[in-house]
């Protein structure tokens, strides 16, 4: 397990190694929360703003991705110290991206409380992802909460046969490409994509087919 020693040692490296030294000493926490890999945070509350860095060991990580969510928080103590927004918009992407050349993989993933990264996204979050293409021509895709799966199954399979000529289900733990998506309950909310997206989802994932795949029905 990554040490505090070694996290302050890892902070001095890079900030001399991507940041040019700009970055002033900054206290480093560790903690064991579960779903924020690491935090970069302000406390305004006081006549003097305290800020400071915190870094999850509750995973047992690779060192390497632990170093990969500290040099995410010294983007936003950068954005921080530059007066730019602390966001994951353009310059932290042109930052990220600048960096991830030299092998690094920082990228931005949403939760409800907090940032994490497709290590922990693997570990806990699966998501269950339909597509399929409606009687219009049109392919759509969306994300069932678990309790909603069976129903949109035996629906597309089933009652609504004629109105879904192309429809597959599987499951997926990306992240990158799911976790921005609204989770449906009883209505379908999604997304509108193109055949090239839909027979992409076919090759990429292990897919359930639901609806015939019938020259008929193309």
């Amino acid at each position: 397990m990554i040490t505090l020693s070694q996290l302050q040692a890892d902070f001095k490296v890079f900030n001399a190694k991507y940041f040019n030294n700009e970055l002033k000493p900054i206290r480093i926490e560790l903690n064991r929360t579960k779903r924020a890999l690491g935090q970069f945070c302000v406390d305004r509350s006081s006549w003097t703003s305290r800020i400071w860095i915190n870094i999850s060991v509750y995973y047992d990580r690779p060192v390497r991705d632990v170093q990969n969510t500290l040099i995410h928080e010294m983007i936003h103590y950068w954005q921080y110290q530059k007066g730019y927004n602390i966001d994951h918009k353009s310059t932290f992407r042109s930052k990220a991206n600048q960096i991830n050349q030299d092998g690094w993989f920082i990228s931005r993933c949403n939760e409800t409380n907090g940032e994490v990264s497709d290590y922990v996204a693997s570990k806990g979050k699966i998501y269950n992802v339909f597509a399929y293409k409606s009687s219009n021509g049109r392919y759509f895709m969306f994300v069932s909460t678990p309790k909603s799966v069976s129903f949109y199954i035996d629906a597309m399979k089933d009652t609504l046969h004629n109105n879904f000529p192309k429809a597959i289900y599987f499951q997926s733990d990306d992240c990158q490409r799911f976790d921005k998506m609204t989770q449906c309950r009883w209505r379908l909310r999604g997304i509108y994509i193109n055949e090239e997206e839909y027979l992409d989802l076919l090759g990429t994932y292990n897919v359930q087919v639901l609806t015939h795949l019938s020259n008929k029905s193309a």
